[in-house]
């Protein structure tokens, strides 16, 4: 059995955004790899939705990684 997985493997409803969570500063540049994660365990949590956000400021990211979201549910 495995104990965790990607939250991302497990949502509910579709992935929102892109498949990449690392890039430049800079708006419009190719986007880089996949390198953050959220990792559950399927046994006791249920993954409602999961999402890479690519927000930004003007033509800047605020970081050169995107942040990760998934909303949970725990399993009773």
């Amino acid at each position: 059995m495995r104990y965790t997985m990607n939250a991302k493997d497990l949502t509910e409803i579709p992935h929102y955004g892109p498949n990449s969570t690392w890039s430049t500063f800079f708006v419009g540049q190719e986007l880089g790899d996949r390198i953050d994660y959220i990792f559950v365990t399927p046994q006791y949590v249920r993954v409602l939705q999961h999402a890479v956000l690519t927000d930004s400021n003007a033509q800047h990211y605020p970081s050169d990684h995107f942040p990760v979201l998934a909303e949970l549910s725990i399993k009773t």
